[in-house]
């Protein structure tokens, strides 16, 4: 049997490694989210208003109010890691949404964003204790911690190479402008990242330790 120091070592650079795959598709799209808002808008009014980013930022945080309410009782009955993988999958429908715009399913997808938010947190804090100690709870949340925070330098590599595509055709006065060709590959993209970290937050071990 696998020493438990080991065991948590393992489950925390695991558990960071795939919260950095998720959340680098999600900080680099909030890089470009409001340009893609608002090329969407300029284009065809009837499909996003011009103040729906904001709209949609409150629905997404009152979802994540009411939800950050629901998940633990879902904790009852599902493992922490199994929250997680439900996280991951609501990020991957977020960024699908971006591939048919539109009001309705844009606000929606932001109330999915909400409670993307809240089972991640949950779940990831939960699974933190499932395989920590008193005393390693500290070493191996900072671990996992390092994994996720690159994820801002991650996305910044992203968003350098977005943001530099059709250079001289796609920047205007203040806006980078995105053509609807380019947002379905972008959050095609963003969508797949956070589908591969669904299968991995899956495959994570479950395993408790004594005394966790």
């Amino acid at each position: 049997t696998m020493k438990p120091s080991k065991y948590s070592t393992i489950c925390a650079i695991s558990s960071g490694l795939t919260n950095l795959i998720v959340w680098t598709g999600y900080d680099a799209h909030v890089f470009i989210v409001e340009s893609v808002l608002h090329s969407v808008n300029g284009r065809e009014p009837e499909r996003i208003g011009p103040h729906d980013g904001y709209y949609g930022l409150a629905v997404s945080n009152v979802f994540f109010m009411l939800s950050t309410v629901a998940v633990p009782i879902l904790m009852k009955y599902l493992r922490c890691k199994w929250v997680l993988t439900i996280s991951a999958a609501f990020f991957g429908l977020y960024f699908l949404s971006f591939q048919l715009m539109n009001r309705i399913l844009f606000f929606t997808a932001c109330a999915i964003l909400g409670m993307a938010f809240s089972s991640f947190n949950i779940g990831f804090s939960g699974y933190l204790t499932e395989f920590s100690t008193k005393q390693t709870l500290e070493r191996n949340q900072a671990l996992a911690w390092s994994f996720t925070c690159c994820s801002v330098a991650s996305s910044g590599v992203v968003n350098a190479i977005i943001t530099t595509l059709n250079l001289q055709s796609g920047i205007d006065v203040k806006y980078r402008t995105y053509s609807d060709g380019e947002i379905r590959i972008f959050f095609g993209v963003f969508s797949l990242l956070s589908f591969i970290g669904m299968f991995m937050f899956a495959s994570l071990p479950n395993r408790e330790v004594r005394n966790n």
